[in-house]
């Protein structure tokens, strides 16, 4: 009798794991079709998980829906290498279109679509919007697309390998923490920052390129873990554009600081191939795009068009800021094929232009063919066009820094660096006028 009840046992349980192994999703699912939405797919998602090779979710171009809740919009399933997430638009025609659902209520972290932890996951040519309906700042989106951590108590759980692309995205700026695609060292729920422990806990190798990012206060955000030692424990490894370019237009116009993309606690970074066009109505400071703390990072800014406006008086304005890389350390920062162009603050007083400006240490900076040209800035504050700071090494060599314009007083540096160790060639700085004085 116990050898029978034994065997039964057993029986049930390798029948109770044969079942739960059929339910997990994969192959092909077409919404509608196999699913009646979005919402629904997510939902048995992440009841059932994936299994071998993976699911693809062929959503039909044109499809439109608006999401019925904050979480049906929450991915917590997890895939990997071999068995991938992919959410993407099937067949000719408009991308499809998730509207944000409406609260009816005010809350303060919101999102369209948020990744919680989860690997190998891909949205391509998914469209979102903020819903008409969200007319305060506590109803509407904080976040477009956002990957955040799985858990609050370890293991947290950071995203790898997540992959936005070919998307856009529309949110309202009036709601001044609105950003199109964000990561944050947090769960969904709440923007308390954690102290992670693992590699796993970050989130590493995410792409997010050839979107189109419009009416936002901040394009992009990444933010990792501030950590002390190890610098590891750092985002490793992300790319904003590089594969093709994001465009993102439209962004700030209230009185605190806006970004048009904006990173922290990041190693090994690429900021490449972006349109940033925008910051005009905005009072605080303005940054087309600006990396902040990263200790020895190794970053690449690369290949980018850069417009920006102010309509402040005081606030400063920056193109291209990298504050990453300091404490050298074998590191390198490239900011390198860069088009700054066009920059204009009217009502400028006193305020700062920072075109392409390098505050880190790096071990090695290398500036090199950019074009910084038709920035015109009033007011008496001081114009950096292409400043090198103070890495051990920086190789400035084939930029273009051409009529731009001080019509105040004021300082104008057309070139600039802090270092001793330089290497200055092959560049043309022509046409720059206006100042109380002009340094070439």
């Amino acid at each position: 009798m116990k050898h029978a009840t034994k065997t039964l046992a057993v029986i049930a349980a390798l029948l109770v794991f044969s079942l739960s192994a059929m339910g997990q999703l994969t192959g092909p699912k077409a919404i509608p079709g196999d699913y009646a939405s979005v919402a629904a797919a997510i939902t048995d998602l992440n009841t059932q998980g994936v299994g071998a090779g993976g699911v693809t979710f062929n959503v039909a171009a044109g499809y439109t829906e608006t999401l019925p809740s904050l979480t049906a919009g929450l991915i917590t399933a997890s895939g990997t290498v071999a068995n991938s997430i992919v959410f993407q638009k099937s067949g000719a025609g408009a991308n499809p279109l998730l509207t944000a659902f409406s609260p009816g209520a005010s809350t303060t972290v919101d999102y369209i679509i948020a990744i919680a932890g989860g690997d190998y996951v891909t949205f391509d040519g998914i469209d979102l919007q903020e819903n008409a309906l969200n007319t305060t700042a506590t109803m509407q989106m904080e976040w477009g697309y956002a990957l955040v951590k799985a858990s609050a108590a370890t293991p947290f759980d950071g995203c790898q390998n997540v992959t936005i692309k070919n998307c856009a995205i529309t949110l309202n700026k009036a709601n001044t923490a609105s950003v199109g695609i964000y990561t944050g060292n947090h769960v969904s729920t709440i923007t308390t920052s954690l102290t992670i422990t693992a590699t796993t806990d970050a989130s590493n190798n995410c792409k997010f390129f050839g979107n189109s990012i419009q009416n936002v206060y901040f394009g992009i955000k990444l933010n990792g873990f501030a950590a002390s030692t190890p610098f590891t424990l750092y985002d490793q490894n992300n790319e904003i554009g590089f594969s093709s370019a994001n465009i993102i237009t439209n962004f700030g116009g209230g009185s605190v600081a806006a970004y048009g993309i904006y990173a922290v606690y990041q190693n090994n970074l690429k900021i490449d191939n972006n349109t940033v066009n925008g910051g005009t109505a905005t009072t605080g400071a303005v940054y087309g795009i600006y990396t902040s703390t990263g200790t020895s990072s190794n970053v690449e800014i690369n290949g980018n068009l850069v417009t920006v406006t102010s309509g402040g008086t005081t606030g400063a304005l920056y193109g291209i800021y990298n504050g990453m890389g300091s404490t050298a350390l074998g590191n390198t920062a490239n900011i390198n094929n860069n088009t700054l162009q066009n920059c204009t603050y009217t009502t400028a007083t006193s305020a700062t232009f920072y075109g392409i400006y390098n505050a880190a240490s790096p071990a090695t900076a290398n500036m090199i063919g950019n074009n910084v040209t038709g920035n015109v800035i009033p007011g008496t504050g001081t114009m950096y066009l292409l400043y090198g700071g103070s890495p051990t090494n920086l190789n400035m060599t084939n930029n273009t820094v051409t009529n731009n314009q001080k019509t105040g007083a004021g300082t104008l540096y057309c070139t600039y660096a802090l270092t001793s160790v330089v290497t200055y060639s092959g560049n043309n700085v022509t046409g720059n006028t206006g100042g109380s004085s002009i340094y070439g």
